[in-house]
């Protein structure tokens, strides 16, 4: 919990993430005052889903925590390739085409 102005940042699991394996908060990260919100898609799950559910958890969060969906970040950690679902919901939470049409 962080009290005033706060990052608030969704953190998307490796899709080869073990299953059995929990989901854990980046502890480190919430001591420092961010709100963090980690996402797992099920296994087989299409790009188009996961990139709603980035979606709605990008709204759930801002809905929670009062502020705007292009508020919370999209966070990956450097040791980590940026996730497809995060690269297209950036783009439409901002607003910007996605398949290059105009």
């Amino acid at each position: 919990m962080a009290i005033g102005k706060t990052q608030i940042r969704l953190r998307m699991l490796p899709h080869d993430t073990a299953p059995d394996r929990p989901t854990e908060v980046d502890l480190s990260a919430v001591r420092s005052g961010v709100t963090e919100y980690v996402l797992r898609c099920p296994e087989g799950r299409k790009l188009e889903d996961r990139v709603l559910d980035v979606l709605r958890v990008c709204e759930l969060a801002a809905a929670k925590e009062g502020v705007r969906p292009h508020e919370v970040v999209l966070f990956t950690p450097e040791s980590e390739p940026e996730p497809d679902e995060f690269l297209i919901a950036a783009q439409l939470i901002s607003g910007e085409t996605v398949l290059g049409y105009e």
